[in-house]
């Protein structure tokens, strides 16, 4: 029978350091969130998502104090056998058996976070201004082809590009709109792709979901799936597979989203206007108005977006290696010109009609 000894009184202070130590942590949590919040509360220009790191900041706290009562009732055993102040020696059957009676087996578990992210664009923002970021290298871009407005507003569908973002949705490398909108029930929380682009896990808390920074609203049960209501009354409903299934900005606006094999395939209003989704392959070749407008879409060889046509006439994209150059109309004309920072790709600014954005 294997056997363990120790001078309590060390285990007692490692547990009482530990612990200690684990206090000046906390006080860094909390300021870490203060600024936090106070950041994104004074940007205009996409979100940071750092929530997975803070969840994974306290989920190491947490284990640190399972670890502190693990050692302090270990240090318990030996001062019950008489071994205060002096080396004791137990049975590691003894010290086991204490270990079960506190609920304290098992080893210590990895913390896992994913990385931080700064992309996406909030939905209060609208998208004037710069859409280069200087400081984190992202460039931020939003088109609409088929616009609508009034109580058909929520027929429109943009999309939105983020350089920054390593996901490859319906329009192409980057880009992000209703086709790859997604709420989805999960263990551990309602994991949440916004059209934008947004990433985002609303934590579980009881039954429910608590709220998350960045995200002017909460999540509750729907009728066959999860809802997103924002705090100005919107309302984006999503199926019992996490894919949205209704739109809604009050009375008058309701739109209804279908899927075909899990692909987006209609906007309908309320009113019988509609946006037809028509697909080749992994993306979006097509939209098609019941008002005949329509816009056309085609990719390179690597799934990148080619050329572009809407109400707004034609626009084809010129490439270098990874590297967006330029755009230019059907007359042949450069309309957006890309530059980037000596050597490395991360934008640096964008020209437009003989105007520069960015810095």
């Amino acid at each position: 029978m294997g056997t363990s000894s120790a001078r309590p009184g060390d285990l007692d202070r490692f547990a009482s350091r530990s612990r200690s130590a684990d206090d000046t942590l906390r006080g860094h949590k909390g300021r870490l969130r203060s600024d936090y919040a106070s950041f994104m509360d004074g940007t205009e220009w996409g979100v940071l998502d750092i929530h997975s790191l803070l969840a994974g900041f306290g989920t190491f706290i947490e284990y640190n104090e399972i670890d502190a009562r693990w050692v302090a009732r270990i240090a318990d055993a030996f001062q019950r056998a008489g071994g205060d102040g002096s080396i004791k020696t137990l049975p590691d059957a003894a010290i086991h058996a204490s270990l079960r009676a506190a609920g304290l087996l098992g080893g210590r578990q990895s913390v896992t976070f994913d990385d931080p992210v700064a992309y996406g664009m909030p939905p209060t923002t609208g998208y004037a201004n710069d859409p280069v970021n200087t400081a984190s290298g992202n460039f931020v871009e939003f088109e609409d082809d088929l616009p609508f407005d009034g109580l058909t507003a929520g027929l429109r569908f943009g999309r939105m590009y983020n350089s920054r973002s390593d996901q490859s949705g319906a329009f192409g490398p980057g880009w992000s709109s209703w086709a790859d909108a997604r709420l989805i029930p999960r263990a551990e929380g309602a994991e949440y792709v916004g059209p934008d682009g947004q990433r985002v896990l609303f934590p579980r808390m009881g039954e429910g979901y608590g709220r998350v920074l960045g995200v002017a609203g909460l999540v509750v049960p729907g009728e066959s799936g999860l809802v997103l209501r924002f705090f100005g009354g919107e309302s984006w409903a999503f199926d019992e597979a996490g894919l949205p299934a209704r739109i809604t900005r009050g009375p008058g606006t309701d739109v209804e989203l279908t899927h075909e094999d899990g692909r987006l395939a209609e906007l309908r209003h309320a009113g019988g206007r509609s946006v037809r989704v028509h697909w080749a392959g992994e993306r979006i070749e097509a939209l098609e108005s019941s008002d005949g407008r329509t816009a056309s879409y085609a990719y390179d060889g690597l799934g990148r977006r080619a050329y572009r046509i809407g109400a707004s006439g034609g626009q084809w994209y010129v490439y270098n290696g990874d590297d967006l150059l330029l755009a230019v109309n059907g007359s042949g004309a450069i309309t957006d010109e890309y530059t980037y920072f000596p050597g490395v790709d991360q934008p640096l600014g964008v020209r437009r009609g003989g105007a520069g954005r960015g810095m």
